[in-house]
């Protein structure tokens, strides 16, 4: 028989597995008559003490935690603190944990901790259940000390409404020192146990109360047996399957079987007969739990007779709860007041699909509590959703990590950079693949024009907060005011049992009904339990400081009162804390590390700030003050400190300008003597993005202080590194425009920042912005610096790159070889920008076709870096992929491929997958397995690094150009013809909207499209196209440049294909001349030139020479490739082969 749960989820399942059984399994929970039961228990033997005797009460709790949901874990503490009825179950659950479902209290009905009290039948309502006293004890104790309060607040109150005369809880919520009652009855018994427990729980004063309350329980009787009898559950986990099959007991001894007792000494109930069904052993129960699919049961063992059923916790559906739950969605506020129809007014609009489709804006003052508008709305409506996720808004350049984060939990494989991952999900969302039904939550965002870009045009739900009203005009606007006072005093007395309702009402007047200053001064009222004429008076007296505190428009002054009142008790407490707090204020409003503040222990910061980051003890002392206070969250699972916006300016603004000042250089000294001082070694970039939330708030850019700078400066090579180009974009446009006014433009730390400026917008393509910028950098240098100051030849070596992009190769071979020639005359060979340089200059040399002096360049650098960063560093990585790219271009492709193979997954490990360095070895690997005449493994790693390439730059990008280039041509070799001219047109009209016509990067493209033209049977465009590029390439690079050669290869099939034969074959045989004497007669080229010469002197009817050339040709491929090559394979057909270039990048 199924069991479902009276819940959405399970009925939605149940709906489809009825409706439509043979379309797809379910997973489910059934009752089976064959279950394996467990043994009965024997006279004398409690039930729980059969089910496991062995598990203590400390095990079985850390079972039920460890098997349990969070919720339902979460109840059974709450319920711990509590007399356990049905209706004040329900009534615990609604108040404590409202986002729990009847199947959480299943769980901990389920759970075996739980069992009935033995008493004469009565309705269910009325039964009672207990914990066993250990079992409880464990359990309050996962409780703050405000929760069990809590508990009994509520109990109280539900008492007072229904029953005559109801137990008093008074002195365990105020005055423990109260006296006892003068006995316990048995209507009150229950309840006496609970307060004990409690108040044991508490612990101080409560103690002594918890002891006395226990002693007079001892000395009441119960009906059937002593009141102080142990409980034959105490210590064991029971069954709980029914309670009319529970054991009464009398002193803990159980009651002598009776009329209708059952074999083994349980009991039906009275007037019920015993369930015998004939054929079957009356010992075995009907039924038991078990997971079944729709194509059958599960399998179970053989089951043992005379035995009682155990029945399992019920199934918990997971569509209950979001399949992805963003790891900075807040805590629920269990003291949440009010606002309940503004949350329905939101959720019924979402629930309108049209006008769902425009994103939701709350938007009032800070502090109103928008955010815990945003949070409440998650929990009471998660399970509406499969993907919740929380972004902190306020900064935009965050915004990008934030969303890309969720690259993982979308089944995406991204790197770990804003730049990689973002449109790979936002294109996820927006079709809802894998999941269509998220909430984005943007949280404090500030301008509209600032995160539209991020809104994915989906099914899901955009949620936003914002003090900005200008939100109105781009999202439908919720406006969210203060409390009214009735929700104010609600809180109060929710936040601090037993405040009296006129004493909560005078606090929320003088704090105007902010919720946020409500809640901080209930915080405040519940951890140092000052009176509220006490707080009052403090109140009025800091008046005169909060007149002067420059907050935002509209905030009570009440909420800086509160925290002023807590700064003064931390300063009394931790001096240490409160300079640290200061020091945070001017910080951003993000986790800010232990490790980053560690770091800066010897820094020259104030006393007794500066000893506390030395000494862990003191700076643990001062963490946990603030956290007592509220002041900030400490994230121990992080090892992190958060301070809230609104505590940051409260604290900020209290300080003079002078104060100020001097703080925010505070902040550039510990984020300074933070800085690693090496961008380029990986191990130090986890460091650099903790300090990059913080370089713009903190106003480093404005520091006169060097080091600060080249913080900065770091900063930026770190984001360029990390591929993060817009981030790094953004800080170098910003920070050299500062020193340009500061500093002027020839000063060193300008001029390192123009450079990287530079290089970071090449990457968007604004190659000729780039080049004025270094040209003009370059002069300035020479002049200010000299020829051969280092920053004048690491300008020189940017400014080659902007000449290899425009095509210019001659000037920037020139260029690079006397930069590498001046920095190793004044440096030396090993020095890092000496070796950055060589690199360069053999890129150079390889454009030039000069492959033999280019493969010698890489292996001495290759060699140096090696001895100097070690082989697995990154950089020496590229460098040994461009030797690769040499072996290639020399014509060994097996030992091409190989070097790519092995380095391929060293960079995927060190940098990522989606990072530029692995993404060119990749796609530098897909050629080489091409060349090798692996053209499905070519296919696929080259379709994998398009797809990556194209979620990583777009599809304008030139990176992406050249690797959709080179994939045209692995859907040529598959037959794709129609996707790859597509592709290759595509590639061809890109290079030329990037470079123009006269680049020599167009006429490389315009081969490789003709190539695919010629397998249409378009043989007059292919020949036209050809013709055009050869004779720019000529005209460029030569008739002997490699690329040149190649191009003539494919236009002399071009020829040959047009009948005419006698031109096609002085085309070959001239190119067979050259190629020969470049890469030498051994080179697939060269035998590629071979074997299409040989077909036309065939054609030519020179039969003699046209075999014995083919001979040699082959001969040549079996030596070098082997004769199962494809190309010599297609000669050995008597077709003919083509050559095509590499789509080229700079």
């Amino acid at each position: 028989m199924p069991v479902v749960e009276l819940a959405p989820a399970a009925l939605q399942m149940w709906a489809r597995l009825v409706a439509r059984p043979e379309s797809s399994p379910f997973q489910g929970y059934a009752v089976r008559a064959d279950a394996v039961p467990r043994p009965e228990p024997g006279p004398g033997d409690s039930v729980a003490a059969v089910r496991d005797e062995r598990l203590s009460p400390l095990d079985r709790v850390l079972a039920f935690r460890a098997e349990a949901s969070p919720q339902a874990f979460e109840l059974a503490g709450y319920l711990a603190a509590a007399p356990l009825f049905l209706p004040v179950m329900r009534l615990v659950q609604q108040v404590m944990a409202p986002r729990t479902t009847p199947s959480h209290l299943a769980e901990v009905f389920l759970s075996g901790l739980l069992h009935p009290v033995p008493a004469q039948p009565r309705p269910a309502e009325q039964t009672e259940f207990d914990f066993p006293e250990t079992v409880r004890s464990l359990l309050l104790g996962s409780l703050h000390r405000q929760e069990s309060r809590r508990v009994l607040t509520a109990v109280s109150g539900y008492l007072a409404e229904h029953s005559s005369a109801p137990y008093r809880f008074d002195a365990t919520l105020t005055d423990p020192s109260r006296g006892l009652p003068s006995r316990i009855s048995v209507e009150s018994l229950p309840f006496a146990k609970v307060d004990a427990a409690v108040a044991d729980a508490l612990g101080g004063g409560f103690a002594t109360r918890a002891r006395e309350l226990r002693d007079l329980i001892s000395r009441q009787q119960r009906p059937g047996g002593d009141g102080d009898a142990k409980s034959p559950y105490d210590d064991g986990v029971t069954d709980t399957t029914s309670t009319s099959g529970a054991i009464e007991t009398g002193a803990g001894r159980p009651r002598p079987a009776g009329p209708g007792t059952r074999p083994g000494g349980t009991s039906a109930p009275t007037g019920e007969q015993s369930r015998h069904t004939p054929g079957r052993d009356p010992s075995v129960a009907e039924s038991a739990s078990h997971p079944v699919g729709v194509n059958g049961p599960a399998k179970t063992g053989p089951v043992p007779t005379g035995t009682l059923p155990t029945l399992t916790r019920p199934m918990r559906f997971e569509e209950t709860v979001p399949q992805v739950w963003g790891r900075r969605i807040p805590p629920r506020n269990h003291n949440f007041t009010g606002r309940s129809e503004l949350i329905t007014q939101l959720h019924d609009r979402l629930a309108d699909r049209r006008a769902a489709i425009v994103p939701q804006a709350f938007f009032g003052l800070g502090g109103v509590g928008k955010t815990q508008l945003a949070v409440e709305y998650i929990y009471r409506y998660q399970s509406q959703y499969q993907l919740i996720w929380w972004i902190n808004a306020e900064d935009p350049a965050l915004v990008r990590s934030a969303i890309a984060a969720l690259a993982p939990h979308l089944g995406l494989e991204a790197g770990p950079s804003g730049d990689e991952a973002l449109p790979l999900v936002l294109d996820a969302l927006r079709r809802g693949s894998p999941y269509r039904r998220y909430l984005l939550v943007f949280d404090n965002a500030d301008r509209p024009e600032d995160l539209e870009e991020y809104f994915p045009s989906g099914e899901g739900h955009i949620l936003i907060t914002s003090r900005n009203q200008s939100w109105a005009g781009h999202a439908h606007p919720v406006s969210v005011d203060v409390f009214s006072r009735e929700e104010s005093v609600r809180f109060l007395q929710r936040r601090v049992p037993g405040m009296p309702a006129q004493d909560a009402s005078r606090l929320a007047e003088a704090l105007g009904d902010l919720p946020l200053a409500v809640e901080q001064a209930g915080a405040w009222h519940a951890e140092t339990a000052m009176s509220v004429d006490e707080y009052l008076g403090l109140l009025r007296e800091h008046a005169d400081r909060l007149l002067d505190t420059s907050v935002p428009s509209g905030y009570p002054h009440s909420v800086v009162a509160t925290w002023n009142l807590a700064m003064e008790r931390l300063e009394q407490r931790s001096p240490a804390a409160v300079q640290l707090l200061r020091l945070c204020s001017c910080m951003a409003p993000e986790p800010i590390s232990w490790a980053m503040l560690r770091s800066a222990a010897f820094a020259p910061l104030p006393s007794p700030l500066a000893e506390a980051l030395r000494d862990p003890v003191e700076l643990g002392l001062a963490t946990r003050e603030i956290g007592r206070l509220a002041l900030a969250r400490i994230d121990h699972r992080s090892n992190s400190l958060q301070m809230h916006r609104l505590v940051q300016a409260v604290l900020f603004n209290q300080m003079s300008e002078q104060e100020q000042e001097d703080t925010y250089h505070l902040t550039h000294v510990l984020l300074a003597a933070a800085d690693p001082q090496e961008p380029e070694d990986n191990d130090n970039w986890r460091r650099y993005s903790e300090l990059r939330p913080h370089i713009r708030p903190t106003r480093a850019v404005e520091c006169d202080h060097r080091e600060v700078r080249d913080l900065v400066i770091n900063e930026i090579r770190y984001l360029y590194l990390h591929g993060d180009y817009t981030g790094g974009t953004e800080l170098a446009e910003f920070a050299r425009k500062e020193w340009q006014q500061r500093l002027g433009d020839d000063h060193p730390q300008t001029m390192r920042t123009t450079r990287s400026y530079a290089t970071l917008i090449r990457n968007f393509g604004r190659f000729d912005e780039a080049r004025e910028l270094n040209a003009e950098l370059l002069v300035r240098a020479r002049r200010v610096f000299g020829e051969d100051h280092e920053e004048t030849l690491a300008i020189a070596n940017s400014n080659a790159a902007d000449l290899r992009v425009l095509g210019d190769f001659e000037q920037a071979t020139e260029r690079d070889a006397d930069t590498l020639e001046r920095l190793t005359r004044s440096f030396g060979r090993d020095y890092p920008l000496a070796l950055m340089s060589a690199a360069n200059h053999a890129l150079d040399l390889r454009l030039l076709g000069r492959f033999q002096e280019a493969l010698e360049l890489d292996a001495d650098t290759y060699q140096r870096r090696v001895r100097i960063f070690g082989p697995d560093d990154p950089v020496t990585l590229v460098v040994a992929a461009n030797y690769a790219r040499d072996q290639r271009e020399l014509g060994d492709y097996r030992g091409s491929t190989e070097s790519l193979r092995a380095l391929y997954p060293k960079l995927r490990d060190r940098q990522g997958r989606e990072h530029p360095s692995t993404l060119d070895v990749a796609k530098n690997l897909a050629v080489s397995l091409r060349a090798m005449g692996a053209y499905e493994e070519a296919y696929d790693r080259s379709s994998r690094t398009v797809e990556r390439y194209r979620a990583r730059y777009g599809e304008g990008d030139l990176n992406t150009l050249a690797a959709v280039g080179n994939y045209a041509i692995d859907l040529l070799l598959r037959g794709e013809l129609e996707d790859a001219e597509r592709l290759a047109a595509q590639t061809v009209a890109g290079y030329e909207q990037l470079f123009g016509a006269d680049h020599p990067y167009l006429p490389m493209t315009e081969t490789n499209h003709a190539l695919v033209l010629s397998a249409l049977g378009e043989h007059e465009r292919a020949l036209s196209l050809n013709l055009t590029a050869y004779e720019k390439l000529a005209a460029r690079f030569g008739p002997e440049h490699n690329c040149t050669l190649r191009c003539g290869v494919n236009l002399a099939n071009d020829l040959h294909s047009a009948g005419r034969h006698e031109e096609a074959a002085r085309a070959d045989g001239r190119h067979l001349e050259a190629l020969r004497a470049t890469v030498g007669p051994d080179h697939p080229v060269s035998l590629v030139c071979g074997g299409n010469l040989a077909h036309d002197l065939r054609a030519l009817g020179r039969g003699d020479e046209a075999e014995a050339l083919l001979d040699d040709v082959l001969t040549r491929f079996a030596r070098t490739l082997g004769r199962d090559y494809p190309v010599a394979e297609v000669f050995a057909r008597g077709e003919r082969a083509f050559c095509d270039i590499e789509t080229p990048v700079f």
